[in-house]
């Protein structure tokens, strides 16, 4: 999951010490992704990771917005042109999944800058009722590749089984063509889950 630094500059250290010598210094609006959340004699530390793949600390209680993929949960949401109610841009239907930027802050009211994965920009309400939604990985698709393939696998050689065998069981024939449409089903959506995640 990746970060924007909320506040003023920021020292990365390469351990988790205040004493240690700081490695970089992050700037307001900074990006980052998070690693692990680490608790060194009673004081936390964010663990960040940089594009470059190099590792740094910073203090737990740094002010970031953790960017995230979210789905709304709620039977419309509207999503506004400018941080405000003036101009919207379009009504979103409920599991619309949009991806949380940034949150300002807008005539006292505090506003979440999204896109939705078709690339639309807009702003919603800090308050919109939101579900967390897990972003593909490959390593979840070649999961369900596996998985799913098994499954087909498993149902098509039991509907070979029975056809070989007369009489046919229709109940039986119906379940294994079931049985080896989900795995393909399962399949695909694997595939689908390797495409997204290498976007």
């Amino acid at each position: 999951m990746d970060f924007k630094l909320k506040q003023q500059d920021v020292q990365v250290y390469p351990q988790p010490r205040r004493d240690a010598p700081p490695m970089r210094i992050l700037r307001v609006g900074d990006q980052a992704r998070v690693g692990k959340v680490k608790a060194v004699k009673g004081e936390k530390w964010l663990e960040i990771i940089f594009p470059d793949k190099v590792h740094g600390f910073i203090p737990g209680d740094t002010q970031v917005f953790l960017m995230r993929r979210v789905v709304t949960n709620q039977p419309e949401t509207k999503l506004y042109a400018t941080a405000g109610r003036e101009s919207v841009k379009a009504t979103l239907k409920r599991r619309s999944t949009l991806d949380l930027i940034d949150m300002v802050e807008q005539n006292g009211e505090k506003w979440l800058q999204c896109q939705d994965k078709a690339g639309n920009a807009g702003y919603i309400e800090a308050g919109t009722k939101v579900l967390k939604s897990a972003k593909p990985t490959v390593a979840n698709g070649v999961f369900n590749i596996l998985t799913g393939g098994i499954v087909m696998l498993a149902g098509f050689c039991y509907l070979l089984a029975i056809l070989g065998t007369p009489p046919i069981d229709w109940f039986q024939l119906v379940t294994r063509l079931l049985w080896s449409l989900l795995g393909l089903m399962w399949l695909i959506s694997g595939i689908i889950q390797i495409v997204e995640a290498s976007k």
